[in-house]
C-alpha cells in the first residue's frame, strides 16, 4: 500500500499545508509542538476534513476536494491510536481489544483476542478494567485494539510516550511488520525512540519532517538510527 497526501487545513491562528508520498514503509512525522502532526493524522483518518487537497492510497481515493470525494473513517480501514489512548473505562482489557473486531464469529474473535493479548504481553490482565492497569499497559491495549482488525495502515499519535525504554524496544520489534504500513508521530524530544526514525527517504516541509523506512528490508534496530 502506498499513501499520497496533499492537505490544506486552516484553523484559528494556524495553517497546515503538507504534501508527501510514501510506499509500503514506516513513516514518522516529527516536529515542534503545534506543527500539525496530530492534525495530519486526523485528516488522513477522516476525523477532520481538509479545506483542499487529496488523500490517495493504493489506487483508492479517500478524499479529493476537487471531486467532492470524502470516504468515511470506517471505509478507510485505518487503525488509529490516539495520544490519550481512549480506552473504554467500563470494559475489561479483553473487551476493549475485541471492540475493534467486527463481523467475526465468537470463536474467531476469541482466538484473535488471545493472539493480541499474547503479542502485546497482556497475559493475566484480560479481565481488568483500564483503571487497574498501568499507563504502559493501557498503551499496549490501545495498540492491540487498533491492530486486531488487520487494517490497511496504522496511525500512531506518540505511541510510546507511556512505555519505559525496554518496552519501547520490544514494541519496535513488533511493529515493523511487512504487511502493515504505519504512520507514526513522535515529539522532537523522543529520547531513545530515535532508532525508530530512519534517515532514508526523508523530506522536509516547513518545520515538519517525514522520515520513512521500508520494513521489507532485513535490518537490526540499531541500524535504523
Amino acid at each position: 500500500m502506498g499513501l499520497s497526501v496533499k492537505l490544506l487545513k486552516k484553523v484559528k491562528g494556524f495553517t497546515l499545508d503538507v504534501e508527501w508520498e510514501i510506499g509500503n514503509e514506516v513513516a514518522v512525522l516529527f516536529g515542534s509542538s503545534g506543527a500539525g502532526k496530530s492534525m495530519t493524522l486526523q485528516l488522513i483518518a477522516g476525523l477532520m476534513e481538509p479545506d483542499a487537497g487529496f488523500i490517495r492510497s493504493n489506487g483508492n481515493i479517500f478524499f479529493d476536494k476537487s471531486s467532492g470525494i470524502n470516504i468515511s473513517p470506517q471505509q478507510r480501514s485505518l487503525g488509529y491510536v490516539f495520544q490519550d489512548r481512549n480506552l473504554f473505562p467500563h470494559m475489561t482489557v479483553r473487551e476493549n481489544i475485541a471492540y475493534g473486531l467486527k463481523g467475526k464469529s465468537k470463536e474467531q474473535r476469541d482466538a484473535r483476542v488471545r493472539d493480541m493479548i499474547s503479542l502485546f504481553r497482556l497475559d493475566g490482565l484480560e479481565d481488568k478494567p483500564p483503571s487497574e492497569i498501568s499507563g504502559g499497559q493501557k498503551q499496549r491495549v490501545a495498540l492491540a485494539r487498533a491492530l486486531i482488525e488487520r487494517p490497511r495502515a496504522l496511525l500512531l499519535d506518540e505511541p510510546f510516550t507511556a512505555l519505559d525504554n525496554f518496552l519501547r524496544f520490544e514494541m519496535s520489534l513488533i511493529f515493523p511488520l511487512s504487511w502493515l504500513p504505519m504512520i507514526s508521530k513522535m515529539p522532537t524530544s523522543s529520547g531513545t525512540t530515535s532508532w525508530f526514525i530512519s534517515t532514508e527517504g526523508s523530506s522536509r516541509r516547513g518545520n515538519e519532517m517525514i522520515s520513512s523506512k521500508n520494513p521489507d528490508r532485513e535490518e537490526s534496530p540499531s541500524s535504523w538510527v
